[in-house]
């Protein structure tokens, strides 16, 4: 009997790296709502504003998330913008242009495939990607403990990264919005995989790269 969960592992693992070909539910997309900040401060308004005035992904929507991407001490320079405007999807993707002192645009746009956004929603919401909480929530969480035999004394410690990636995301709707980050989430999942929200934030990136083909982090 011990081949069992083998097999029920293989299954697992063959269901979450599946594609995006598979009929969701067609009420995924209806009553999606969140919790708004109290006082909403967006770090990537000027982002936002550009992407706004140049490339108009700010026309009306009724749900709308932006995932963007860039050092944790750098302006971002990748972002992924995906709408809900009746029950229709559309997403498109910006990356920094190499050759923005030519042209003087600070993006390039690359393609996304607009036929299979119902189902990467869905993975996204089974992801929790509504009720994230903030990545300050999860440092009591990160702590660790050890004991010092000798002197019979304890310490504490916390894996601190001081560079590298940060992703910043933003839940958008007419009159609410949530904003909330997170530094390195792939690093920290290592270090503690026992982080549900870790594991969602990092699904979540992940998704997007399969779904648009690209990797945040090149």
């Amino acid at each position: 009997m011990k081949w069992i969960p083998a097999v029920i592992f293989c299954l697992i693992i063959k269901t979450g790296t599946a594609q995006f070909d598979f009929a969701p539910w067609k009420s995924i997309s209806r009553g999606i709502d969140f919790v708004s900040d109290t006082a909403p401060l967006n770090p990537n308004a000027v982002g936002d504003r550009y992407l706004d005035s140049v490339y108009g992904t700010n026309q009306t929507f009724d749900f709308q998330w932006r995932l963007w991407c860039g050092g944790l001490t750098n302006l971002s320079t990748k972002v992924f913008v995906m709408s809900l405007s009746g029950d229709a999807w559309t997403a498109r993707y910006f990356y920094a242009n190499p050759g923005w002192q030519k042209d003087r645009m600070q993006f390039k746009e690359g393609p996304v495939d607009q036929k299979k956004l119902p189902q990467l929603w869905y993975k996204l919401s089974r992801s929790n990607l509504l009720t994230i909480p903030p990545e300050r929530s999860l440092v009591a969480k990160e702590t660790t403990f050890s004991i010092d035999t000798a002197g019979l004394d304890y310490s504490e410690g916390r894996l601190i990264v001081l560079d590298g990636l940060r992703y910043r995301f933003e839940l958008l709707k007419p009159f609410k919005q949530r904003y909330f980050s997170y530094g390195n989430p792939r690093i920290y999942f290592q270090r503690y995989p026992y982080l549900e929200e870790l594991c969602n934030v990092v699904l979540i990136i992940m998704l997007v790269e399969r779904y648009v083909g690209i990797s945040f982090e090149k």
